[in-house]
């Protein structure tokens, strides 16, 4: 009777394991969405002008610079607030690793557009070093 009895109630420790990979599975099926979704989209969290601005930039051959992968800062998002440290955002990251494991609300969507913002001035650093570059070799 006492074993059947004890087999019944989950001990503390038992329950926090099944809310852990409980939340490791809602991660995992979160991931497939995100990488399955927008977040994936190059042009994910940038403003229309700045993707009019990339395209102009491709149009006249400077490809686009990545500095920081926006898959690499989805997943990155989902342990621990890492996405924020990725994208150069550690206010952002220790505050995520503070409030985990609910930050994989947010996170996954931050991060890539962060990414994509870091992609955008390194282009536009790039192109606007391109035109100075040009410019003196048609005055020298």
């Amino acid at each position: 009777m006492g074993l059947a009895r004890q087999s019944a109630f989950r001990t503390e420790r038992e329950i926090i394991m099944m809310r852990g990979s409980m939340t490791v599975a809602a991660g995992v099926l979160l991931a497939g969405v995100v990488f399955s979704g927008g977040c994936a989209d190059p042009h994910y969290g940038l403003r229309k002008w700045q993707i009019a601005d990339l395209r102009s930039w491709e149009s006249e051959g400077q490809h686009v610079v990545e500095e920081k992968k926006p898959e690499t800062a989805t997943a990155l998002g989902f342990f621990l607030g890492f996405g924020g440290f990725y994208t150069n955002e550690p206010v952002l990251g220790v505050f995520d690793l503070l409030v985990w494991p609910w930050s994989i609300l947010w996170e996954p969507w931050i991060a890539p557009a962060l990414a994509n913002e870091i992609n955008y001035e390194a282009t536009k650093h790039a192109w606007e070093h391109r035109q100075r570059t040009a410019e003196s070799a048609r005055k020298g």
